[in-house]
């Protein structure tokens, strides 16, 4: 079925009342939009301009990220680059989000050229037709300052795709339907009282019923986030706000994954509690079902909630309306950053956490999920430092049954890559999708990789 990743992180780094503010990187900088954290306490001041929008989790980590843990050999499972395929050059830095099939002939793949105008992005968007991906052009609405898609979902040859755009430096919510040959602009109301929007996740189960996933911080207090969801019924979008979850006015979805119209897992972030001595909250895990109407909250397997530290969920993938398999990161957010990866399942009753043996002595993520059946997923994401984009090596992890295998692309000498979304039809076609390109550096270009349930095969995108 569907997995969702996680791509426009509203607030990694919020615990101790600190907000996460998204900057646009000057035209002679080569960093892409970036994570600072203003140190302010529950009384912060509002967030700078583009505060609560980001393009990828992997960005998002780069500002923050410390180089902590010592290098690891991570695994025996080691993939290499077939013969023919030529490593990145240098600038720009475009990373493809998410990728979602309606056959192994039929899939889009979307994201952004990172480093455009001014660090507003460009959206990219790309059509595989079984043996080769093609770029396909994605207009933005008119006067505006670049913009990126976050999220994709296909159905019967349709597709939803969604994220942000900009006008000067605000941002709005972005919508585009792909009818098999082009994309079309399908812009969500605006929600009034609204500041800093973004449609981080979509998931659709017919090309008359998507429902997509975000947040939005509220004018009226620039240090909370609204989660919202919106429904698309083939022609127009109806934004709905979820409700308050926690004592603290904040909370964000970053993934869903929805298998009925009446079905829908959602995931994300909630600050939990005030009991932090700078006057911020624990930030930790967030997950509610969502049965088109309504909303009912849920307890997962997350850690326990620590001062310092933020918990969120990445991506959600559901078969039904069970099983589910969610992937999630803990994030230490105060001194020296750093983040690492774990799963959780859900049986209908309750979630348990997952033994994924990921590295312990580096750091790692798992920004996607995807389940071909109810025993058979594979999640994606990185392992290494991070310090750049490009400073560590991709996780493409398969679960058969009840146990996980771990792979780790072996890029060529000099380039580094990494994983953050991905989609599986069946248990021999699944397909990720990310960025490769010289290590150490804020530059490269899309890549997917293949898998057929036995072996890899790469392909970079125009």
């Amino acid at each position: 079925m569907r997995k969702i990743i996680i791509s426009g992180l509203v607030a990694l780094a919020t615990v101790l009342g600190t907000w996460v503010a998204v900057t646009a990187a000057s035209a002679s900088s080569s960093q892409p939009r970036t994570v600072s954290i203003s140190g302010a306490s529950s009384g912060a001041s509002a967030p700078s301009t583009n505060a609560g929008v980001a393009s990828s989790p992997v960005l998002s980590r780069l500002a923050t990220g410390s180089g902590a843990g010592a290098a690891t050999r991570l695994a025996t499972h080691s993939l290499t680059y077939p013969a023919g395929v030529t490593p990145a050059a240098g600038a720009p830095l475009d990373v493809v989000q998410d990728v979602n099939c309606s056959s192994p002939t039929d899939c889009l793949a979307v994201g952004e050229n990172a480093t455009a105008n001014g660090g507003h992005g460009s959206p990219r968007a790309f059509h595989w037709t079984g043996s080769a991906w093609t770029a396909t052009p994605v207009s933005l609405p008119a006067s505006t300052s670049g913009g990126f898609l976050n999220s994709v979902s296909c159905t019967a040859g349709s597709c939803v795709a969604v994220g942000v755009y900009f006008r000067g430096s605000t941002p709005f919510l972005l919508s585009e339907i792909w009818n098999g040959s082009s994309w079309r602009i399908a812009l969500p109301p605006a929600i009034s009282g609204s500041r800093f929007p973004v449609l981080s996740v979509v998931s659709c189960v017919s090309p008359t019923h998507c429902v997509a996933a975000g947040s939005y911080v509220p004018a009226s207090n620039l240090n909370d986030s609204v989660a919202i969801v919106g429904i698309w019924n083939g022609s127009t979008w109806q934004m709905i706000k979820a409700p308050a979850v926690g004592t603290m006015g904040f909370a964000a979805f970053f993934t869903i994954s929805c298998t009925t119209t009446t079905f829908c897992m959602l995931g994300g972030e909630y600050a939990s509690s005030v009991r932090d001595p700078q006057g911020g909250g624990f930030f930790t895990t967030l997950v509610e079902r969502f049965n088109g109407t309504s909303f009912s909250r849920g307890t997962d397997a997350t850690l326990t909630p620590q001062a310092g530290f933020a918990s969120y969920i990445n991506s959600i993938s559901c078969t039904g309306t069970a099983p589910c398999v969610a992937v999630a990161e803990q994030t230490k957010t105060t001194g020296a950053v750093s983040w690492h990866a774990w799963a959780e399942t859900f049986n209908g009753s309750r979630w348990a956490r997952a033994v994924v043996s990921l590295p312990t002595n580096t750091q790692t993520f798992l920004d996607a999920v995807s389940c071909a059946t109810s025993t058979y997923c594979v999640a994606v994401g990185g392992a290494g430092s991070f310090t750049h984009s490009t400073s560590g090596k991709a996780i493409f992890a398969v679960m058969n049954g009840s146990s996980w295998a771990l792979h780790f692309a072996n890029p060529p000498s000099g380039q580094g890559n990494f994983l953050v979304g991905g989609e599986c039809l069946s248990t021999t076609f699944c397909v990720a999708s990310g960025a490769e390109g010289p290590v150490n550096t804020d530059t490269g270009h899309g890549l997917s990789w293949f898998w057929n349930g036995g072996k890899f095969t790469l392909v970079n995108l125009p």
